[in-house]
């Protein structure tokens, strides 16, 4: 995600207040059948479901600290973390606090909670092809975008079975801080490099974080976990 140079005396204040009214006004909208995404939901399993994203991100690092030659570390700079924390709060916003949420309105039966994270996960991979215009790499950047359809899937799942969007916030801009500490990345967040071997290393691993979330989102227990959360989000009574 590319974005302009913020202030270094306000950061992305003005953007984490914009996108927090944003969510306040989609509530106000839809009163009072919406409970809200900043409050609410159960954090205990959201939190048991960002694990393997965790994990992802953990294992995508010391892999590319220890084993990428060519890749340096570096301290994040203020403007990459800046960037970082906008990324966090405007995407998963648009995504998962508007696309999301309102995909699962009508959630009715268990098993339209699978479509609904496909189609989130498939516009944010699709979004990130935006990038080549920024001269990006173009094979970079596809496959980029197919790993953001891959963490969106995981995004979903926390969303889903969590209910309050502060930790998919918190793990998306944990995820682009660890991405922004390797000078693959330049100051306004467009990737460096060409495709090398460790790109599709990341390929395989987001891969298999996505597949992991599809997976858990199959399970009966997660699904009916999940209508029970968004039964309480959405009340139908009020609709």
């Amino acid at each position: 995600m590319v974005i302009k140079d913020y202030p270094l005396e306000t950061g992305p204040a003005g953007t984490i207040i914009g996108t927090l009214a944003a969510l306040r006004f989609y509530q106000f909208w839809f009163r009072p059948a919406f409970e809200g995404h900043l409050k609410g939901g159960d954090m205990a399993i959201g939190f048991r479901s960002a694990i393997p994203y965790l994990i992802y991100l953990a294992i995508s690092f010391v892999l590319s600290f220890f084993f990428v030659p060519d890749v340096n570390f570096r301290l994040i700079s203020l403007q990459l973390l800046f960037t970082a924390i906008a990324a966090g709060f405007i995407e998963e916003t648009i995504f998962r606090g508007g696309m999301l949420t309102t995909l699962l309105r009508k959630m009715d039966s268990p098993k339209k909670n699978i479509p609904a994270a496909l189609i989130s996960a498939a516009v944010f991979g699709i979004i990130h092809m935006a990038n080549v215009l920024s001269g990006a790499d173009v094979l970079k950047t596809v496959l980029q975008s197919a790993n953001a359809f891959s963490s969106g899937l995981a995004d979903a799942l926390i969303y889903m079975t969590t209910g309050n969007i502060w930790l998919n916030i918190a793990v998306h801009t944990l995820h682009d801080i660890i991405a922004f500490s390797f000078d693959t990345v330049a100051e306004n967040g467009l990737m460096l490099r060409t495709v090398t071997w460790d790109s599709w290393m990341d390929f395989a691993l987001a891969a298999m974080l996505g597949v992991y979330s599809i997976v858990m989102l199959c399970r009966g227990d997660v699904q009916k976990h999940i209508m029970d959360v968004w039964a309480k989000k959405w009340n139908a009574d009020k609709q």
